[in-house]
């Protein structure tokens, strides 16, 4: 039986220290595929062999471009992108924070956005590689007092589909995940008013 590091020897994922990013950062590392994490906290990880920890805030877009950019000059670009990153923020719309505005669309939006608009065309020059957007079923049943996070994921979708019609069956495939909802540490760490 193959495994996924016969095809994919490198994967970039955000948001690996916990929940969902963890279990596909654990996934691929298992099968064979040297994978990065891209988080504010890598110091989180456990020690794993073959599973590197990479310090990014994906509020700082800024920082975002500068990451992507050096981590093609020091690893090429990678066979896997995960844009997996995410967090909830619990409040009342007449209440609602205007920097979780931005934080939630920097985040879940505008930093896979980034990520896709310079690893995609190298992919592509490539032959292969792939983009996996970790949307959510938020998409279809938006949730109540996550207006934010309900449309930033519904734009990943957008997003997601619009790429899968550009690259029509050409690399790198594009993948839109939409999970329901997994017991994950997402409830903890979520900003709740």
């Amino acid at each position: 039986m193959k495994r996924l590091g016969d095809k994919y020897r490198t994967a970039l994922v955000t948001g690996g220290t916990s929940g969902l990013g963890l279990a596909f950062c654990e996934l691929l590392v298992n099968e064979g595929v040297e994978t990065f994490s891209a988080s504010r906290h890598p110091s989180k990880l456990s020690p794993i062999s073959g599973l590197h920890g990479l310090e990014l805030d994906l509020k700082d877009l800024s920082s975002v471009v500068d990451f992507a950019r050096s981590f093609t000059d020091e690893n090429g670009v990678p066979d896997l992108l995960i844009n997996n990153a995410g967090y909830g923020a619990f409040f009342d719309w007449d209440r609602f924070p205007e920097e979780e505005i931005d934080g939630q669309l920097d985040v879940m939006l505008k930093a896979p956005v980034i990520l896709s608009r310079i690893f995609a065309p190298i992919m592509a020059e490539k032959g292969a590689g792939g983009i996996v957007n970790v949307s959510s079923l938020a998409v279809q049943f938006p949730l109540p007092l996550l207006p934010l996070y309900n449309a930033a994921k519904a734009g990943l979708s957008a997003f997601s589909s619009s790429l899968m019609m550009e690259f029509d069956g050409r690399a790198p495939f594009v993948v839109d995940f939409r999970p329901g909802d997994f017991c994950t540490p997402f409830n903890d760490v979520a900003h709740i008013e």
